[in-house]
């Protein structure tokens, strides 16, 4: 009986030590409120840098020499006039490093009232031919 004896107390301090933590009074998840959704706008964004313009830019020049003559010219059919102040320019070949490009024919605007297309020009000179850049009059 001794043992049941001490087997019963053992039991009821394990019991009494079990039960006298805390107590929850209600439920769990009494306090807890679901989360309303917030839309937060993206940031703006941010300034977009431009480069200043150089204080003075180094003209391009205004006749380039070479070596070879240009190709033949290409005969192009000229479009419609498409109405204003526009004005034909031919195309012709531009040197390009030792090759020759063609620029095709266009309409283009004269940058003030007035102004003349002086288109661009080839001159041998010996062995070179020098190339005159097309220019606003």
């Amino acid at each position: 009986m001794k043992v049941n004896k001490l087997f019963l107390a053992a039991l009821v301090a394990t019991a009494a030590v079990a039960l006298t933590g805390c107590v929850v009074t209600g439920t769990v998840h009494e306090h807890y409120r679901e989360p309303r959704a917030v839309y937060v706008a993206p940031p703006p964004p941010g300034p977009v840098y431009v480069a200043p313009a150089p204080a003075y830019a180094a003209p391009a020049p205004s006749v380039i020499v070479v070596q070879s003559a240009p190709p033949p010219v290409i005969v192009e059919r000229r479009p419609p006039h498409p109405g204003g102040s526009v004005i034909w320019v031919d195309g012709y070949y531009e040197p390009r490093g030792r090759d020759w490009v063609w620029i095709s024919g266009h309409y283009a605007a004269p940058p003030r009232a007035g102004a003349v297309w002086v288109p661009p020009r080839y001159e041998r000179r010996g062995s070179e031919v020098h190339f005159s850049v097309g220019i606003w009059r």
